[in-house]
């Protein structure tokens, strides 16, 4: 595989991690002081040059925030208004125990022979 495949491989990888763990992802990025959804999509942008959408990142925003995930006030700091999210208890416990799950099948398949 020449190196421009495998580059191309790996943004595949990211791609489909980034989008398909996208509850736990944004929980963690809030988790680390990331609060708004477009400050999400410019460090997905930045980390994993991964265009989002804010028809993507909204809505499972929302979810989350509904599900008792995240908490959100409105800044109204300058324009627009954004809402900034903030990590509850129950989210840090969600991130805590995916975490340890995700550590222990990448593990597991890692050392299976």
């Amino acid at each position: 595989m020449n190196p421009n495949e495998f580059e191309r491989e790996l943004h595949w990888i990211d791609n489909k991690l980034v989008k398909g763990m996208g509850k736990i992802h944004y929980l963690c990025i809030i988790n680390r002081g990331v609060s708004t959804g477009y400050d999400i999509i410019k460090y997905i942008k930045k980390n994993f040059h991964i265009n989002l959408s804010t028809a993507a990142v909204y809505p499972l925003l929302q979810s989350l925030e509904t599900e008792g995930y995240l908490t959100a006030v409105w800044k109204k700091e300058g324009y627009p208004n954004k809402k900034s999210y903030s990590i509850t208890p129950k989210g840090k416990k969600l991130l805590t125990a995916a975490k340890k799950r995700i550590h222990a099948i990448i593990y597991e398949e890692i050392t299976k022979r």
